[in-house]
């Protein structure tokens, strides 16, 4: 345990507070943009220490050198933020930043985060490729809202499928996700540049989605590599 959330300081989006036994700090992730002197609330890659931290990988001192300092600091590869009260949010993985071409890092659950608001999103899958300028994503899409859409703009088909590959509303999904990203304030290098649409739902059962339906990234886009090669045409 490295923190906790007690009922007196109860906040949706925190971890809590650390626990007496363990120690926390956050040190800079300087390509990404993360720094413990960031203000108002300092952000870094969450490193702990205590006794109640493991002491290593069994057997495999590679992984455990790669993991601990040599003064017994774990590298959690979590990106957390400090609140005024004490407590703690994690805000990013460092793993799921990506460099893309010009030099810039991106933070896809960040972007999957503020995408996924969009009407037309049930789920969603940002993928970037480190030698293009900009994100895409893998949606899948919502088909009362689609069905919707398609009426607004004149289609008259039914069928979900095949409407998730109609190029009149995957722009019009496309654009509503890009107004989305402008009000919520990200930058030029975190604009799509372009979606698919899924119209089944990812589960955990297929093999897309974790135990707690979190994205199996690695798995989602392997599933996925010709329709991002397309996007990326």
């Amino acid at each position: 345990m490295c923190a906790i959330l007690t009922p007196d300081v109860f906040n949706y989006g925190r971890v809590g507070s650390p626990v007496p036994c363990t120690e926390v700090k956050l040190v800079d992730v300087a390509d990404a943009g993360y720094f413990s002197t960031d203000k108002p609330n300092a952000r870094g890659e969450v490193w702990i220490r205590g006794p109640s931290i493991t002491a290593g990988y069994f057997k495999n001192a590679e992984e455990t050198s790669a993991t601990l300092t040599a003064d017994r600091w774990l590298k959690t590869g979590d990106i957390g933020e400090w609140h005024p009260d004490g407590t703690i949010s994690i805000i990013d993985r460092k793993k799921n930043l990506v460099k893309l071409s010009h030099g810039e890092y991106i933070a896809l659950e960040k972007l999957e985060s503020v995408y996924k608001s969009t009407a037309y999103c049930n789920n969603i899958c940002v993928y970037a490729d480190s030698m293009q300028s900009k994100p895409v994503a893998l949606v899948v899409a919502s088909e009362p809202r689609i069905l919707e859409l398609a009426k607004a703009k004149g289609i008259e088909s039914r069928d979900f499928a095949a409407l998730c590959l109609d190029k009149v509303i995957i722009k019009a999904v496309l654009d509503a996700c890009l107004a989305t990203a402008k009000r919520a304030g990200l930058k030029p290098a975190e604009m799509l540049q372009g979606v698919y649409l899924e119209h089944e739902e990812w589960t955990a059962q297929a093999g897309l989605l974790t135990a707690a339906q979190k994205l199996k990234r690695k798995e989602i886009n392997q599933a996925y590599v010709s329709q991002i090669k397309a996007l990326y045409a």
